[in-house]
């Protein structure tokens, strides 16, 4: 049987996509680009870009060094 909408949206927001790599690559599809116009400027990030992006955010902050 397969899984509502519901239930997939809700185990999205549960999922651990910063800290586990395997969560991130269960709901992005490989062909992803996000392309993101922002007060910095245009960014354009592929599938490969954001694992590496999101990998960074989970490192700890290194305030003082």
């Amino acid at each position: 049987m397969s899984k509502s909408p519901k239930q997939i949206v809700k185990e999205f927001h549960q999922a651990n996509i910063i800290n586990a790599e395997l969560d991130f690559k269960n709901y992005f599809h490989e062909e992803l680009v996000l392309i993101w116009n922002s007060t910095d400027g245009l960014s354009i990030m592929n599938y490969d870009d954001l694992i590496a992006f999101f990998r960074k955010l989970g490192e700890p902050m290194r305030i003082y060094e």
